[in-house]
């Protein structure tokens, strides 16, 4: 994850995933697992004060001069806090519709990984079959730099431990170019059919009012079919995914898909 301070699979796994062992009843088979990463109450705080900064920023850039002369800013702030909240809401219930319908209700074991001395943020639905494990890092440490300088990151080999045998892995959660794709190199590492969910990640809050957005299937978002995107938004946003076979490589051969 950020430091906070203010708060399609290959079909067959390579032997070195059994090196991937749990404890008790998770060990001795394989299963397909989804885990996201560090869904607190902190986080989604960020998350949710950015959405809010821009629901502030569209209504008065649009009811701006209208709320100066008839001094309405009481006015202002409640339309903006109701929108907010139905924003909230919606954000709720769209991200636990996707991990319902993209993987619970798929197969998927369900895992939640959190740091050992917070909570699972009421955001998310945890259902009783999901299991919730802790890291083996408090939130103190994490965010404390080391003797070297350095911030400190949970084991990643204890987190995937954790998680049992797995044929396959989707990984979300905060941040895509942090944490979760720490896990994922790991995960890739031990030959395991690994892939990042960008839409479940801190990419979520941009996508999941957008019209192309659907709770059942990922990926949601294409850089080809995105207007504002020009060519070199498109290689920029191509070569970052470069060399990572976590995250999905062939944006085009979809697109071809979708026109079928």
């Amino acid at each position: 994850m950020d430091h906070i301070k203010h708060a399609e699979y290959n079909s067959n796994p390579t032997a070195s995933a059994a090196s991937i062992r749990a404890t008790g009843d998770l060990n001795n088979y394989y299963q397909k697992a989804f885990i996201f990463l560090y869904p607190q109450q902190e986080i989604f705080d960020i998350e949710l004060n950015r959405l809010k900064f821009k629901i502030e920023h569209k209504y008065y850039n649009k009811e701006g001069n209208n709320i100066n002369k008839n001094n309405n800013k009481n006015a202002a702030a409640a339309n903006i806090m109701q929108s907010f909240l139905r924003c909230k809401d919606k954000y709720s219930k769209v991200i636990n519709s996707c991990i319902d319908a993209r993987y619970r209700q798929k197969g998927y074991n369900i895992f939640f990984a959190i740091l050992d001395d917070c909570s699972v943020s009421n955001i998310i639905t945890v259902h009783e079959s999901d299991r919730v494990i802790r890291v083996g890092m408090d939130s103190a440490t994490h965010r404390s730099k080391n003797n070297e300088g350095i911030y400190p990151y949970p084991d990643n080999e204890n987190i995937l431990q954790k998680l049992g045998n797995m044929s396959s892995l989707v990984v979300t959660g905060f941040h895509m170019w942090d944490c979760v794709e720490k896990l994922a190199q790991a995960a890739h590492a031990h030959g395991i059919n690994t892939l990042v969910d960008e839409d479940l990640t801190e990419f979520f809050r941009f996508r999941f009012q957008e019209s192309f957005f659907r709770v059942d299937a990922y990926p949601t978002f294409n850089p080809y079919l995105d207007p504002s995107f020009d060519e070199s938004s498109i290689n920029a946003f191509l070569s970052a995914r470069k060399d990572k076979p976590w995250l999905i490589q062939d944006y085009k051969s979809l697109v071809r898909k979708e026109k079928a």
